[in-house]
């Protein structure tokens, strides 16, 4: 099968059956420094991003080693985060949409968009959609009362003034496990508490002692160092638990930390009956794995990949879905799309924004035009870059999706839609038809086989659909290594560290000789071997002090200006 990668201002050059061009793609000469800035996912802390601005279009083949490497499109410029010192990580992620199924409430809402939408916009039945949404939400809301019911009851605070002879005790325990912990990790932890009143102090049940969240707090005030070691909450309470050892305090408490849980004073002759807890705890769980096993293996039967595009309708630039249409087309601003876009902005996200707003982000190209990859076999190109995925009914846009086409994937930046559709989950709709695009797109190039969701910041609620997707991949970003997201893969995107593989290690190859740079300069382009040896030290010193955010292969292929 053959298949080619032109663009409109390159002559193509032979390469592994495929034609490909490499286009001077440019940037500025400068060391990236992460920029501090306020979290935008509201957790009153503080996020730090790298910036990469081009001077000319970037070539496809840029973007997709720009994505290989965390960085994502964002307006005129791509931005990456800064893993280490970020509040709210964000986590690049991929759907592989051979290995795709909607679950059963995916199906419906599906099926509901398909009736309740399509089918009958703009006529929609607002009430009965109400309605629906309630009594879908109804068993979780008893179920979130129940839970907060249960847990004032077995939550009986107690007053740090009761127990202090008691925490000062702690402190000094604590203090000596600082110390091991310091010579086992070659790092300067500090687990002196001085504002006890931090500290959260629970009365167990059975008058078994207490528990607090001793733990969570060293663990966050010592949050950088940790995080530099690669240590998660977890693996932090695993170490605690280590030194603390059972310490006997007072004659009369034994001190325990679980991998999990809050840290625990137990009273002596007691500890046993906690263990019996404990285990009893761990049996029921296991015995609800084993029936969410089998709950999943039944949901698995009646689980099929959804086909909803009209199979006569469908090309490369435009398909239907019943009385639906959409288009695939280059970015551009007109009335329709600009107010679409402001009043989503203003309904939804009870955000003021501007035309300027929309011009920058969306239809500004930083991406070069005019670059495909062809199927000369059946005569199908697919063009490639920044596009509109336009969704209309009877001529009528009701949805906008902002995308990237690679040769490898769909990138999903950004929708905006009729404010009236919210209720109806369009973006849940929009991902499914991405995805399904995809696959039959691979018919023809079999190497395009994902649909990026782009970032997932895991403590943030509204991203949380996202990680609903069957088939979903992670990015490790201190590996740059795509992993299956799984309960493991979960708890530790919670915990927000930054490496998620413990086996891989960063491919890095330090030894890449960088006088084989390209240079923009006067007007011209230059091998950074060609400029004089001064030239050549300062820039070096710049790429040395970037190569661990953009890599080898960034190094080897952008051109900087100088």
């Amino acid at each position: 099968m053959g298949c080619c990668l032109y663009t409109s201002t390159h002559e193509p050059v032979q390469e592994n059956n495929y034609q490909i061009i490499m286009p001077k793609s440019v940037t500025y000469l400068k060391v990236l420094k992460s920029q501090k800035s306020s979290c935008l996912y509201e957790c009153g802390k503080h996020q730090y991003i790298y910036y990469l601005h081009p001077y000319s279009n970037f070539s496809i083949e840029i973007l997709e080693l720009l994505l290989d490497r965390g960085f994502v499109r964002n307006a005129k410029y791509f931005r990456k985060y800064n893993h280490h010192n970020s509040c709210c990580l964000g986590y690049n992620s991929r759907v592989n949409v051979q290995e795709n199924l909607p679950t059963k409430k995916q199906k419906t809402i599906i099926n509901n968009f398909i009736d309740d939408v399509i089918k009958k916009y703009p006529n929609l039945d607002f009430k009965e959609k109400s309605k629906l949404n309630k009594e879908d939400n109804q068993p979780q809301q008893v179920i979130n009362k129940q839970l907060k019911q249960q847990s004032k009851k077995v939550q009986k605070i107690v007053n740090l003034e009761d127990v202090q002879e008691l925490m000062n005790e702690i402190q000094i325990i604590l203090i000596s496990c600082c110390k091991m912990i310091n010579e086992e990790i070659d790092q300067n932890l500090n687990f002196e508490i001085v504002n006890q009143y931090q500290l959260k102090i629970f009365e167990n049940d059975d008058d078994l002692g207490y528990y607090t969240n001793h733990n969570l707090i060293l663990y966050d005030q010592n949050i950088k160092l940790l995080k530099s070691k690669q240590i998660v909450q977890q693996q932090f309470n695993k170490m605690l638990g280590i030194k603390l050892n059972e310490k006997v305090i007072m004659k009369e408490y034994k001190l325990l930390q679980n991998k999990d849980g809050y840290f625990n004073i137990l009273k002596i002759g007691r500890e046993q009956q906690q263990r019996k807890k404990e285990g009893n705890k761990k049996q029921q769980n296991n015995e609800g794995k084993k029936k969410e096993k089998q709950e999943k293996g039944q949901v698995k039967e009646v689980l099929n990949q959804i086909n909803v595009i009209d199979d006569q309708s469908f090309t490369l630039n435009d398909f239907k879905i019943g009385d639906m249409t959409i288009k695939i087309v280059d970015p551009y601003q007109s009335e329709e799309n600009v107010t679409l876009y402001l009043n989503y902005m203003a309904q939804v996200h009870n955000s003021q924004s501007s035309l300027e707003s929309f011009t920058n982000y969306y239809a500004t190209r930083i991406i070069l035009a005019d670059q495909c990859i062809q199927n000369k076999s059946q005569n199908v190109k697919l063009i490639l870059g920044q596009r509109f995925m336009e969704y209309q009914i009877k001529g009528k846009l009701i949805g906008c999706g902002v995308i990237e086409l690679t040769k490898t994937q769909l990138l999903s930046e950004y929708l905006f839609y009729d404010p009236s559709l919210k209720p109806y989950s369009f973006g849940v709709f929009a991902a499914f038809v991405e995805m399904e695009y995809v696959r039959r797109v691979q018919k023809y190039f079999p190497n395009f086989k994902y649909s990026s969701l782009s970032y997932i910041i895991s403590t943030c609620q509204a991203m949380n659909y996202k990680l609903q997707f069957k088939g979903l991949e992670i990015q490790c970003p201190d590996s740059y290594v795509w992993m299956k997201y799984n309960k493991e893969i979960k708890k530790l995107m919670k915990s927000n560290t930054s490496r998620l593989n413990k086996d891989v290690l960063i491919k890095m190859n330090k030894t890449y000789d960088l006088k084989e740079c390209q240079i923009y300069t006067q007007n011209n382009y230059y091998q950074l071997s060609q400029l004089d040896q001064e030239k050549q030290n300062q820039i070096i010193w710049i790429l040395n002090q970037n190569i661990d955010v953009l890599g080898e292969d960034l190094i080897k292929g952008l051109t900087f200006l100088y």
